[in-house]
């Protein structure tokens, strides 16, 4: 398997043009690995690893996996983003709770029109403008992704949807209480 293939995109500029330069440390058994994107120039830190020499066992740790382990190394802190992950996660749920509120206005019957239908509107709304967000670096569009699902799931959750009739209600109650449900948790989350 290829390493290089393992390595996101380019948090700066969005795009995969990421390559590990490893070499060893003059003057010494170390050895030193890092990411960088060959478009921006922007780098991951630097991670080092030692050849361990013990003359009774020879080499504990030879060159060879001195510098795999810094080239996997610089790997994982280049893939580490702890703010795209959460954003990641958040999103999923957020996107979640939209595709339940549009699949339940899709089967409801026809006298809960009015209700499903402005909130399959919002919902189809929020989760066609995400694939308009690619453009983007990876952490803006998810931040951005993250505010237009969110904003979905407020206006389904504080919206005045119309009401004809009680099963008309009960459908609007159903509705802001799953976006309600999705925005309490995140709130706890964010405390």
């Amino acid at each position: 398997m290829n390493k290089m293939n393992e390595l996101k995109p380019c948090p700066f500029c969005g795009r995969s043009t990421i390559y590990v330069i490893s070499y060893p440390i003059i003057d010494s058994f170390d050895w030193s690995a890092r990411a960088k994107c060959n478009s921006c120039s922007a780098a991951g830190e630097d991670v080092q690893a030692t050849a361990k020499y013990n003359v009774r066992e020879q080499y504990k740790i030879t060159h060879e996996e001195a510098e795999e382990k810094c080239i996997i190394g610089a790997i994982k802190t280049w893939n580490t983003r702890p703010r795209e992950d959460a954003l990641e996660a958040e999103n999923k749920q957020l996107r979640e709770a939209l595709e339940k509120i549009k699949g339940i206005s899709a089967t409801e019957p026809r006298h809960i029109f009015e209700a499903a239908m402005k909130a399959n509107h919002i919902a189809r709304q929020a989760l066609n403008g995400d694939e308009q967000l690619n453009t983007r670096p990876r952490e803006d569009a998810l931040e951005a992704e993250n505010k237009l699902l969110r904003n979905a799931l407020i206006r389904i959750a504080d919206s005045s949807i119309p009401c004809s009739d009680s099963t008309d209600l009960v459908a609007t109650v159903i509705f802001k209480g799953i976006a309600r449900k999705v925005l309490k948790g995140k709130e706890n989350d964010s405390t």
